[in-house]
């Protein structure tokens, strides 16, 4: 399922596509009082900084075989991992 979504990031799962799951866990994230911080430090350092942040989720997510399952074209600061 990783590679599917590293590949095909904008595309579906037919409904009827068998696949299977051994394991499953679910992180939910959301960067606490973001639009405090941008508003504090500016647009431009403010999202640096969240970018760097879910860069590092990434590749921590990416080193356990994990997906991203929504990022933030869909959610602002928030995640479903």
């Amino acid at each position: 399922m990783s590679e599917f979504r590293a590949l095909f990031s904008e595309e579906l799962l037919a409904p009827d596509t068998p696949i299977s799951v051994g394991a499953v866990t679910l992180m939910f994230t959301d960067l606490k009082a973001s639009t405090a911080m941008y508003e504090e430090i500016g647009e431009a350092p403010a999202y640096a900084l969240a970018r760097r942040h879910f860069s590092l989720l990434r590749e921590s997510i990416a080193k356990c075989d994990g997906t991203v399952v929504k990022d933030h074209r869909r959610f602002g600061d928030a995640r479903v991992l």
